[in-house]
C-alpha cells in the first residue's frame, strides 16, 4: 500500500469512527455494521474527490548551466588577473 493510500485509509477510518461514535449505538454488532458502512462510504467519497482533481504539474525551477573544467579555469584566471598587484607604497601604509 502506498503512503498516500495509507493516509487516505487512516483519515477515512478517523472520520468514520467519529461519525459512528456520535450515533450512540447500543450493541457492538450495530457499531461494527455502522462503522463498515460509514467507512466504505467515506473512503469512496474521498477516492472520488481525489480522482476528479487534475494532477499537479511542476513548472519553473532553476536552470544551472553546465561549464567545463577548462571554462572554469579560464574564468578563475581572468578573476586573478583583474586584481591589481600590491605595491610597496600600499604595503608600507
Amino acid at each position: 500500500m502506498s503512503v498516500d493510500r495509507a493516509i487516505l485509509v487512516q483519515t477515512a477510518g478517523k472520520i468514520a469512527g467519529e461519525l459512528v461514535a456520535s450515533m450512540q449505538l447500543r450493541t457492538t454488532g450495530d457499531v461494527m455494521e455502522s462503522f463498515n458502512e460509514v467507512f466504505s462510504r467515506v473512503l469512496n467519497a474521498m477516492d472520488t474527490t481525489i480522482e476528479t482533481k487534475e494532477p499537479k504539474t511542476t513548472k519553473g525551477g532553476r536552470k544551472i548551466p553546465v561549464i567545463s573544467q577548462d571554462e572554469i579555469q579560464i574564468r578563475l584566471n581572468q578573476k586573478l588577473q583583474a586584481g591589481s598587484a600590491v605595491s610597496s607604497t600600499l604595503a608600507n601604509f
